[in-house]
């Protein structure tokens, strides 16, 4: 019997959020745990037991970890946040235009979702290095004068930046 690719993501997901916990010994889990963990979610419907996939053993999800996941398991460093108007962005105008632009819509947007969630930070922190780029090579596609275009602006920024983070 084959597994599914997107059960095979699920148990994987499952893996990397419970791999660095401790049990109440100050303890890491073990595989074994992390099993229970992935068995007791398929069984709770997670995914479908049907002809073609089944509830995977023990022993594969044992070879996943070891084989696949843990090989390649590694964290990312944190991007370092930048401000539009930073000396080292240039001194292309339209760069930093183009960015104040954007920082002044999401700090606005921040200080609405602010409102709902009090463990934010009181101020919009910034853009990583990365979204910045992405959002100055792709702002000649759209009028920075539409709030929506921005938005949309943003949004590929960081799709972009994270893409390029896992290549």
């Amino acid at each position: 019997m084959g597994y599914d690719t997107a059960d095979y993501d699920l148990a994987r997901h499952i893996w990397w959020h419970h791999r660095n916990k401790k049990t109440k010994g100050r303890k890491p889990l073990t595989d074994r745990a992390i099993y229970q963990v992935i068995e007791t979610a398929a069984k709770r419907g997670m995914w479908e037991v049907g002809e073609k996939t089944k509830i995977p053993s023990e022993t594969q999800v044992r070879t996943w970890i070891k084989k696949y996941w843990k090989p390649m398991a590694r964290l990312l460093p944190k991007d370092e946040t930048v401000l539009p108007w930073r000396e080292t962005n240039g001194p292309e105008p339209a760069r930093i235009r183009t960015l104040t632009v954007l920082f002044d819509l999401a700090s606005e947007i921040w200080a609405r979702e602010k409102v709902d969630d009090p463990e934010m930070e009181s101020e919009f922190p910034g853009f990583s290095k990365d979204v910045c780029d992405w959002a100055w090579n792709l702002s000649g596609f759209f009028d920075l004068t539409v709030s929506r275009d921005c938005i949309v602006l943003l949004d590929f920024a960081y799709d972009f930046a994270d893409e390029a983070k896992y290549r």
